[in-house]
């Protein structure tokens, strides 16, 4: 590991120099080790060689820092650096993601106009973007692309300076920042979840849990009614084209498989259809597979996405349980 020769004057450690504004530290993978670099706003450097720790170092570098000066951490991605430090027992306040912030500047009308969201994409807007780790796989075959979280900075910050309100689009991308930051302590921390409720309430649903690759015994039995109102022995309801033959051939006539269009449909297969749907929603979104993936130790763990929608409010990958089942709360319990 190479470690940077750090200047004889009293700053001897990174984010140490006195500053008017706040404090920026990039940090980057570097080798076999971490580099942390102060800049300014404008992803400047700010005299001090960037100093380069282990592994094994540069996190309690980070706890140091963030204890001395509460410093924007900006780097390429929070779901990348963050989880390493939570296991650390180390929080931070405040970071710039440059994934998710890069994200928001190409799509905002307000940085329409800036070189950043004309520009062609490229490695920061792919899904691949982490910055490598030292660990790699055996059998990773994904090209790896370094990527320079510094220039990457002062990209994002000539687009924010540019805009036609930059406060406005400056307090966005902190929100958002901060929204990543809570999410992965969100997804660290988990959420106490009560796994025999939940195994209760599926069962009273669905039956017993079934062998892998099988339907639980209570969907079997909808599933064997839907058949015999449609006539149709061999239909699988979870195929929308097949499901469509077999409605058409009953004398159904439905554009769509979705349960609004179909609930205006008066025929005997309609009602156990529709609860086939809702009970094969329930067993495939939060069944014994959801339960096994995403509770660990009594605690749920989500992938909480920050503008993950819309709304920029963000989603929540295996959390549709609250939209599933029918009394979610009675699986939450609080910590003790």
């Amino acid at each position: 590991m190479q470690t940077i020769t750090r200047s004889p004057s009293p700053v001897t450690h990174v984010g140490e120099a006195q500053q008017t504004g706040g404090v920026y530290i990039v940090v980057v993978r570097q080798g076999d080790g971490v580099s942390l670099r102060e800049v300014d706003d404008q992803g400047i450097a700010n005299g001090a060689s960037a100093a380069t720790f282990a592994d094994a170092e540069w996190v309690d570098e980070v706890d140091r820092l963030e204890v001395l000066h509460h410093p924007r951490w900006v780097w390429s991605d929070t779901t990348t650096w963050y989880p390493e430090l939570l296991s650390a027992g180390v929080r931070v306040q405040r970071c710039v993601d440059l994934r998710l912030s890069r994200a928001i500047l190409r799509a905002s009308s307000l940085t329409a106009s800036s070189d950043l969201a004309r520009g062609e994409a490229n490695a920061w807007d792919s899904a691949l973007t982490s910055e490598p780790s030292s660990m790699g796989t055996l059998f990773d075959l994904r090209p790896i692309v370094y990527l320079d979280p510094r220039a990457e900075f002062a990209d994002q910050r000539a687009a924010i300076s540019a805009a036609a309100e930059p406060a406005r689009i400056g307090i966005l991308l902190a929100a958002e920042c901060a929204g990543a930051l809570i999410a992965a302590e969100m997804r660290f921390a988990g959420l106490p979840w009560d796994r025999a409720a939940h195994d209760a309430l599926l069962t009273r649903e669905l039956g017993p849990r079934p062998a892998p690759g099988r339907r639980p015994v209570l969907l079997e039995r909808v599933l064997a009614e839907v058949r015999a109102q449609l006539a149709a022995p061999d239909l699988n309801p979870d195929s929308s084209p097949e499901l469509l033959k077999a409605l058409a051939g009953a004398g159904i006539s439905v554009t769509s498989t979705r349960s609004w269009e179909l609930s205006r449909i008066e025929h005997p297969a309609i009602g156990p259809l529709l609860s086939y749907k809702r009970l094969g929603r329930l067993f495939s979104a939060n069944g014994w597979h959801w339960l096994d993936t995403h509770v660990r130790d009594g605690r749920f763990h989500p992938e909480f996405v920050p503008g993950g929608v819309v709304t920029s409010r963000g989603n929540e990958e295996g959390a549709a349980c609250d939209r599933a089942c029918s009394h979610p709360r009675r699986q939450r319990c609080g910590d003790v």
